[in-house]
């Protein structure tokens, strides 16, 4: 196989065999156990060869399952919702309270966000738009919000005060392209708001197989520069994991980021000592903490010593990657737990007896 050139910019790149075992995004169902991808030498954007096709996306049972994700907060330590962080998020550093605005969400699953941003922005006209069909859910029904399937998504341009791309820019086959249309339907002082996972703080997201790019905070920021935007990223403690970058239409926007961004080439070996700490546990039995994307690549390592999972968050999961969760309350201390969080503090309470094995 041939280096290809950047999809985004065009420029050289160089190729990374990844020997480990990729995943996909829904329920972490292992692809494959190596693969191929790119890396451009100019923008440092990742990207694999192969054609995305998210059939995955238009399936009942995803579409069903397509839930708010539900959060721990460390410092108040109470649950919350990813859409009441994000519309907060929004209210406080993008839109301040406003009249008359036009709000389009690209990927807007159940219409949760937009459910939230419906409360602050009573005046406001949304839209969620998605591939599947996902206008029977109780957010469409209202009167302020629309649902529009991806290939009806037709405006007069320069329609809308704020677009979200929240965790959709990965699956697009060309990113430029769709970045471009969306630039159009953006009025003259309208903002963008692209999220991605972070992969510097969740490493275990470089393994996701079933996306076209893998963005890093410079990559990222440098395709929104190329398709004409400028952007700054705003931090945000409560979703730790997550880009969120701002970006505004900025024709002359010429800022770009040449330094050598190494994130996944260094994620990859944190992963492969994580992978060699997996395979000397001594123990023949483990249940594993937690049902994400860590919890996936250490039953993967695990093979058929991994039991199962245990999840206090998500107890109404019967099962993940065909194997039982189960709530820690009813363990006892006979069993080994491995977490497969990236924290220690806030997932382990004390309402087991069991032994608790920290890879991170």
């Amino acid at each position: 196989m041939k280096n290809k050139k950047c999809i985004i910019c065009a420029n050289k790149t160089i190729k990374l065999k990844i020997n480990l075992p990729t995943f996909e995004h829904v329920n972490f169902n292992t692809i494959s156990s190596r693969s191929i991808l790119f890396k451009c030498s100019n923008c440092n954007m990742i990207f694999t060869n192969k054609k995305i096709t998210n059939n995955i996306f238009i399936k009942t049972n995803y579409i069903n399952n397509n839930n708010d994700r539900i959060i721990k907060l460390n410092k108040k330590r109470f649950l919350t919702s990813r859409s009441k962080i994000l519309s907060n998020f929004i209210l406080k550093n993008i839109l301040k309270k406003k009249t008359n605005l036009n709000i389009l969400e690209i990927g807007s699953g159940k219409g949760y966000l937009l459910e939230k941003l419906s409360k602050i922005y009573k005046r406001a006209n949304l839209y969620g738009c998605e591939i599947g069909n996902y206008s029977k859910f109780k957010p469409y029904l209202k009167k302020n919000i629309t649902f529009i399937k991806k290939n009806k998504l037709n405006f007069l341009d320069r329609n809308f005060d704020l677009i979200i791309l929240s965790h959709t820019i990965n699956y697009f086959q060309n990113p430029s392209q769709e970045l471009n249309g969306y630039k159009k339907l953006l009025k003259k002082d309208g903002n963008l708001v692209v999220i991605s996972p972070d992969i510097s703080k969740n490493i275990f997201y470089t393994l996701m197989a079933d996306q076209k790019i893998i963005p890093t905070k410079n990559s990222l920021r440098n395709l929104l520069s190329f398709s004409g935007f400028s952007t700054f990223l705003i931090n945000n403690t409560e979703i730790p994991n997550e880009l969120i970058c701002v970006a505004k239409i900025n024709p002359k926007n010429n800022f770009f980021f040449k330094k050598n961004d190494r994130i996944v080439e260094n994620n990859l070996n944190k992963i492969k000592l994580i992978k060699n700490k997996i395979l000397k546990l001594k123990p023949k039995e483990l249940l594993i903490l937690g049902t994400n994307i860590n919890s996936a690549f250490i039953d993967q390592i695990l093979n058929t010593r991994s039991l199962g999972f245990i999840d206090d968050l998500y107890v109404k999961k019967k099962y993940f990657r065909d194997k039982k969760v189960m709530n820690k309350k009813y363990l006892n201390e006979d069993e080994i737990l491995v977490n497969g969080y990236n924290e220690k503090k806030i997932y382990i309470s004390n309402k087991t007896k069991a032994k608790i094995i920290n890879l991170f």
